[in-house]
């Protein structure tokens, strides 16, 4: 299962992260900037939108904002059930094509 499928269908994984809807927001924002920038006719990708828009209610309301964004850095929260809550960073660079 994809991170995407992870965070809007798997309940655990939803568990893990504190501000999930806020982070399914930026996932789906992403996979907009994705379809629109790289690859809109993918079947894999069309395979994919169509699996969550069917399975979640989040998924389809996110959806139809038609929110693109490209974001390179910023917080991730993980409420890890072993060793508590973690604050990290991340940074994300785009290669040339």
């Amino acid at each position: 299962m994809s991170i995407c499928c992870a965070l809007f269908l798997g309940t655990e994984q939803q568990s893990l992260v504190p501000d999930w809807e806020r982070v399914c927001a930026i996932l789906v924002s992403w996979l907009r900037f994705s379809v629109a920038e790289e690859s809109p006719t993918d079947p894999e990708l069309q395979s994919l939108i169509g699996e969550l828009s069917i399975a979640s209610q989040l998924f389809r309301t996110l959806w139809a904002r038609q929110d693109v964004k490209q974001k390179t850095s910023g917080p991730a929260l993980f409420d890890h059930p072993q060793v508590g809550l973690l604050k990290l960073r991340y940074r994300a660079f785009m290669l040339p094509k």
